[in-house]
């Protein structure tokens, strides 16, 4: 997106992150907000902003960094580019961890498992130190889930809202 915060990008008239946090927010008061940049403009949006222990460790630098802040019991990840996200999509996720109590349930579009659109389970205590560990060494979302107890939730039916906004063609082809 030619160096621009995704999360901040115009999309139908507002930041992307603001779709996403207005779906969820009909389910969840508390939502975090993992940003370690244009941290004033994403506290404009009212929800806590959390940067980064670690640096430079991606997706999972935010995610651990929210396990150390969340005194939560579940954790709902989700990603700021995918702006047509549907709140049934974490009531799957929630739903599921009450049929199995692995570590992570993530959604599965029928094609993929969508990583960051994900429950993870953090009454296991174990969770926050696999994580530590495993950053010690690697930083792919996907290898540390290979590590652990994945549930894979069915959400085919609601893959139009994991549509990834990357490029400007993205967000033109989305905003029509």
């Amino acid at each position: 997106m030619g160096g621009e915060d995704k999360g901040l990008i115009d999309f139908n008239g507002k930041p992307m992150i603001l779709h996403s946090i207005e779906e969820l927010s009909r389910q969840f008061p508390e939502i975090f907000i993992s940003a370690n940049n244009n941290i004033d403009q994403y506290q404009s949006l009212g929800h806590q902003v959390i940067q980064d222990s670690i640096d430079d460790a991606g997706p999972l630098g935010g995610i651990y960094s929210a396990l150390q802040k969340s005194d939560k019991s579940l954790l709902l990840i989700t990603t700021c580019d995918t702006p047509l996200i549907d709140i049934e999509i974490a009531e799957r996720l929630i739903r599921s961890n009450t049929k199995s109590e692995a570590d992570i349930h993530v959604a599965h579009d029928g094609k993929h498992m969508q990583m960051l659109h994900a429950l993870l389970n953090i009454k296991k205590t174990e969770l926050k130190a696999s994580l530590a560990r495993y950053l010690e060494k690697d930083r792919s979302v996907k290898g540390w889930y290979q590590q652990l107890n994945v549930f894979e939730v069915d959400c085919s039916d609601l893959a139009q809202h994991f549509s990834n906004i990357n490029t400007p063609e993205d967000l033109f082809k989305a905003s029509n």
